[in-house]
């Protein structure tokens, strides 16, 4: 919309950066880093003119989706995190809001689930897109959307109880849709 570059990586490099680690979750920190970074390189590149704000963050969202696969499929995997995703100790519910897990316990989960899953997931839940707008975004069928949800809850809901979790919650939760 004409913004300043500044005012716009500013407005979404908090997006991007969640984004990428949800997808890169086990790569080092400067993997995730490069993936933001060449979102916005792209962007600066390109200096897109979008019809309104919705559409400029769904740039960004598909933007960051494909940057970070492009570093995964150049195996620019540098080091896989030591300390793996010890489920046991993330000590949460089912339904709990996200909004209310640090960062780190957030990407626990999240990297428990398959990617097409995870990115449904993350848009559903933490962005609170609606199941239409995200299959916009991600170029497929909102029943597709609706299906991986369901299946991101049953795969969830199977790990942690399966790890001796109990779920409840406030707003939007794992249970909801």
């Amino acid at each position: 919309m004409g913004c300043n570059p500044e005012l716009i990586i500013e407005k979404y490099a908090d997006l991007v950066y969640k984004i990428c680690m949800t997808k890169l979750y086990n790569f080092d920190s400067s993997s995730v880093a490069d993936a933001c970074q060449n979102v916005f390189l792209n962007y600066l590149k390109e200096m897109r003119e979008f019809k309104n704000d919705g559409h400029e963050k769904a740039w960004f969202i598909r933007t960051a989706i494909n940057c970070c696969t492009d570093i995964y499929r150049k195996g620019k995997r540098r080091s896989m995190n030591e300390e793996s995703a010890d489920i046991s100790e993330i000590n949460i519910s089912m339904n709990e809001n996200f909004e209310n897990l640090e960062d780190g316990k957030l990407y626990e989960i999240l990297a428990i689930l398959p990617e097409k899953i995870r990115y449904a997931v993350y848009l559903f839940y933490i962005e609170e897109y609606s199941t239409e707008e995200i299959a916009k975004i991600l170029k497929t069928s909102g029943a597709s959307i609706r299906m991986r949800l369901k299946r991101g809850r049953e795969i969830l809901r199977e790990k942690l109880e399966h790890n001796n979790f109990f779920m409840e919650s406030n707003e939007r939760s794992v249970a909801d849709v």
